[in-house]
């Protein structure tokens, strides 16, 4: 349990250890800035977290401070980061309900900022809590959530952080090998980052776990790791844990040469700086020892004084502790009845123990049992908030359904009236376009007759023209062929020399008398033509 507030107490200061300027350039910003912006209250946060071990109520000041201002300013990022260091500063005095309840009301408003830092850290704090309280279960969960934000994030001081908590959650409940694991994922992170004060720390407790496995050689090794690297750090407080680890692994050993050098560099440590409890505890160390070697006078003196420096401190394992060594003592030198009396102190101081551990568990299991129904009340009221949701969508759709139908009933009324009115325009016109097209009928129709009697006329002239041609083929035909067949047959006996020569002069009268009735035939012809008077049966002879 001592290594589990050790741990505590290293991963809280270690901003402090680590950045020693950070503080001057904090205030320095806080000075500066004339408005309250999120820079200058987030500076206010971190001010009061680097402050909250050197100067607890200066710290728990900025943090209500800062509060107060995001509150005015509806900030709800910084007031989230705020109220985890109010939890902090409660957590440190013992207040360990407000501690959780600032932690909670932390990681409420981190969630409605969006600010996965603030609820990150918020749920590592919270793990701590519930560690203290016994509930492992609900520690790990917290811390594997916030784990899963800071890879997300890349933070990886913060991921180092949660390994160092789930080994000592591990470490607990005595599963030793997972303890290991996760205090070696620690130790690589603080490695990579250089961290001194953290990688100290979870050394520390890597060593502490080799020791209780009796692992004590590699115990050893890693002890001495860490006793460099918090010296290098300068952290007094935290070096007082390993040289009373070394004093002890070296005591079960059965190396008491080398118990007295560590016991007496820590005890001069934790004297220098007025640790009381680590006082107590090297003075318990002292009495185990001196009862080892069997100088019970020195054994039966460290033990009272380890004893009466716990109760200062009000640290009732470590009373318990003292006072078994001063059993162990009175025993050994035959001190019965003080023995008897010591005996009573131990058996209560045990019973006191295990009755708080026992109030301890059965405040976990309550706590287990109260939290499991508020998830079923809760799951309840999110049944009862989905079925209102339900009911809400399913009233939405529906007027959006009833709005959709207005506004589809709406244009298809609207289309039929401009359709109506549309078709009556078309119809105007398509009357009027019959109307235009009954005249233009009209007109057709007087032209069809305008030239149908054209056609009647021009009928009636190629008739005539063809009674004509046909008159004057008659006439071709009957008049004129036959002066002209005498001509033709009067030559033709004339070259073929039938006709003889006293006979010439008749032939050209008679030639010339066909010629002339052929010549007043045509003209008669022509004559007939230009009046119009040749009819197919009309007869045509020569004067």
């Amino acid at each position: 349990m001592k290594l589990f507030y050790f741990c505590v107490a290293i991963v809280l200061s270690a901003g402090v250890i680590a950045q020693p300027g950070k503080k001057d350039s904090l205030i320095k910003l806080i000075r500066t800035k004339e408005k309250l912006d999120t820079g200058r209250l987030l500076a206010m946060t971190e001010l009061s977290y680097l402050l909250w071990n050197i100067n607890p109520d200066s710290s728990y000041l900025l943090a209500d401070e800062a509060n107060r201002l995001a509150r005015k300013a509806e900030n709800l990022k910084v007031r989230g980061r705020a109220l985890r260091q109010l939890g902090i500063y409660f957590r440190k005095n013992g207040n360990i309900a407000q501690a959780q309840l600032h932690y909670d009301s932390a990681i409420e408003f981190g969630k409605q900022a969006k600010d996965d830092k603030g609820i990150a850290s918020g749920q590592l704090s919270l793990g701590l809590v519930y560690q203290e309280k016994g509930n492992y279960a609900k520690a790990l969960d917290l811390d594997f959530e916030a784990l899963h934000t800071f890879e997300k994030i890349q933070d990886l001081r913060s991921q180092g952080i949660i390994f160092l908590n789930v080994g000592q959650v591990y470490l607990q409940q005595k599963y030793y090998d997972k303890a290991v694991s996760y205090f070696k994922k620690g130790v690589q992170i603080f490695e990579s980052i250089n961290n001194l004060p953290l990688l100290g720390a979870t050394t520390e407790s890597l060593a502490y776990v080799y020791g209780l496995t009796k692992d004590y050689s590699r115990a050893i090794e890693v002890h001495l790791q860490a006793k460099k690297i918090l010296e290098k750090t300068r952290d007094q407080h935290s070096l007082t844990y390993t040289y009373g680890n070394l004093a002890e692994t070296y005591f079960n050993l059965g190396q008491n040469d080398k118990v007295l050098p560590y016991l007496e560099e820590g005890m001069g440590i934790a004297t220098h700086e007025g640790y009381d409890d680590r006082i107590a505890d090297f003075k318990k160390i002292y009495a185990q020892y001196y009862n080892r070697i069997r100088q019970f006078d020195k054994a039966l003196r460290y033990a009272g004084e380890s004893q009466q420096l716990a109760q200062k401190v009000q640290n009732i394992e470590l009373m318990r502790n003292a006072t078994e060594q001063k059993l162990d003592a009175l025993k050994n030198a035959h001190r019965y009845q003080e023995a008897l009396e010591t005996y009573h102190l131990f058996a209560q101081l045990k019973d006191s123990i295990q009755n708080q551990e026992n109030r301890q568990l059965v405040l976990a299991k309550e706590f287990a049992f109260n939290e499991e129904k508020l998830k079923v009340e809760n799951a309840s009221l999110v049944n009862e908030a989905h079925l209102k949701e339900v009911t809400l969508q399913r009233t939405q759709l529906f007027v959006v359904i009833l709005l959709l139908f207005c506004v589809i009933m709406t244009l298809l009324t609207f289309n039929y009236y401009r359709a109506l009115h549309r078709n009556k325009k078309l119809r105007l016109r398509v009357q009027e376009q019959n109307e235009e097209i009954q005249a233009q009928s009209e007109e057709l129709f007087q032209a069809y007759e305008e030239i149908t009697r054209i056609n009647e006329s021009l009928k009636s002239q190629v008739d005539f023209q063809t009674n004509q041609i046909t008159g004057y083929a008659f006439q071709n035909a009957h008049n004129v062929r036959g002066p002209l067949a005498r001509i033709i047959g009067l030559i033709n006996l004339a070259e073929r020399g039938l006709i003889k020569e006293e006979e010439m002069p008749s032939l050209f009268q008679m030639i010339s008398v066909s010629a002339k009735e052929l010549d007043e035939i045509i003209k008669k012809i022509n004559l007939s033509l230009e009046t119009g008077g040749i009819k197919e049966d009309s007869s045509i002879s020569p004067e």
